[in-house]
């Protein structure tokens, strides 16, 4: 790589862009784990803000980050997206199904979580998107959650993280009655 005068700093080095879509406040909680191998509380005051969270699983996939802190994003998005804007949701869905990403066991129950919730919000998250995409989107969604709901019905999925039991823990009632009422709505608009 090319060095670049910094000549606020008085040295020379090689800058690399980061995406402009993680914010300082990550980024140095990222460095300083990757530095000192441990996050400080002070340094991670983000934690309960979903879109920062979103932007720490952002570079955790991005930039293949260690996994702890993959871990960390992952268990605070699995406590955040049932209550946050479904917004929120289908960036994390976007993340989690991305070619490079979906057949990452490790995001399985956040992609399952933010497909539950997208379907179960998708009279407000789904407004302004054009019908092309809607269906790629809806397409997705449905196949995720098929597959967390069929794949092994007599034996569920073991998880090793006990925060994951979660999402797995949603009413079952509760998502075939979703299912259920979506697909209702949808045959009786056609």
């Amino acid at each position: 790589m090319t060095l670049t005068e910094l000549p606020k700093e008085k040295i020379s080095a090689a800058l690399i862009r980061v995406d402009e879509r993680i914010s300082q406040e990550v980024w140095r909680s990222v460095l300083q784990f990757m530095y000192q191998g441990t996050i400080f509380p002070e340094h991670c005051s983000y934690l309960q803000d979903v879109g920062k969270c979103v932007e720490l699983l952002r570079a955790c996939l991005l930039y293949k980050l260690p996994e702890p802190l993959l871990r960390l994003a992952l268990s605070h998005l699995f406590q955040l997206l049932p209550s946050s804007p479904p917004s929120y949701a289908l960036q994390v869905f976007a993340l989690c199904t991305a070619d490079e990403h979906a057949k990452n066991e490790d995001l399985r129950c956040l992609r399952d979580g933010a497909a539950w919730v997208l379907l179960y919000q998708a009279h407000s998250v789904f407004i302004d998107i054009e019908a092309t995409d809607l269906c790629d989107i809806l397409c997705k969604v449905v196949r995720c959650l098929e597959n967390a709901v069929f794949e092994n019905p007599e034996q569920p999925t073991v998880m090793e993280d006990h925060l994951s039991y979660s999402f797995r823990g949603v009413p079952q009632d509760l998502l075939s009655q979703t299912l259920m009422t979506c697909c209702t709505a949808w045959i009786l608009d056609r």
